[in-house]
């Protein structure tokens, strides 16, 4: 299978491509946030191309690029035909390559000829999870020796993308627990305001029920009143009265 379109499974790995969506970078604008770590690899590299690559199931999207010619300057994605960086999420390793044209993995790739690469240095950008989204990668379009130090500068400049991504997620998390405790608070406060109105009806219903009660028990107490009245006075047709001795 030529290498060129051959897409390492690593890269279709549904989790790791869930951790990419998550980021919510795909499809954005340049950033100066990414833009400023590219432009440092490209001065301190004297690399003729830097970028924040991301690598998704079919493409991959430069968050951020310096140097890069048209039409991918403007695009700012290629095919995965056209990726070295497909290579570095494949592996978790940074891929270092001297020439192109000459190394084993990347010899037949497509980027070789469209986009001019020839030295090529990636690192990868993995999340604290180890899924490897993309890589920070400079390239040259001659054959180059990376140095030591230039894996370091490099390794370092990955790192901050990544504290950059990382914020981005940790700030978009507590904006959701915001909005959360916010939803539950409306929530709340609806309660309170329905516990209120009920709370108004039970004591309204209750003024009624002691209202009526009162006026029954009075009613009970005038009735029992009369009736203890009846019994204990006498009517002018009773002969309860003691009889009159006429002999007397």
């Amino acid at each position: 299978m030529n290498s060129s379109t051959f897409i390492p499974p690593e890269v279709l790995d549904t989790e790791r491509l869930e951790a990419l969506n998550q980021t919510e970078l795909l499809d954005t604008s340049s950033e100066r946030a990414f833009d400023r770590l590219t432009d440092l690899v490209q001065r301190l590299l004297n690399a003729p191309v830097a970028l924040v690559s991301l690598v998704d199931k079919d493409r991959q999207f430069f968050k951020s690029s310096c140097g890069l010619p048209e039409p991918w300057a403007t695009s700012r994605q290629t095919p995965l035909s056209h990726s070295f960086c497909k290579h570095v999420v494949s592996s978790g390793e940074p891929l270092v390559v001297e020439n192109a044209t000459l190394h084993e993995t990347v010899r037949q790739n497509l980027a070789i000829r469209d986009l001019g690469v020839v030295a090529y240095v990636g690192i990868p950008l993995s999340t604290p999870e180890g899924h490897v989204l993309g890589s920070l990668c400079a390239i040259d379009s001659v054959t180059r020796e990376w140095s030591p130090d230039d894996i370091d500068l490099m390794n370092g400049i990955a790192e901050s993308v990544m504290n950059e991504i990382a914020v981005r997620l940790h700030t978009r998390q507590i904006e959701a627990q915001v909005q959360e405790l916010h939803s539950l608070n409306v929530e709340l406060n609806q309660y309170a305001s329905e516990l209120k109105a009920a709370t108004a009806m039970r004591d309204r219903v209750f003024a009624i029920v002691r209202h009526d009660l009162h006026n029954l028990l009075e009613s009970i107490d005038v009735h029992s009143a009369g009736l203890i009245k009846d019994k204990y006075t006498p009517s002018e047709s009773s002969n309860d009265y003691p009889a009159i001795d006429s002999a007397a």
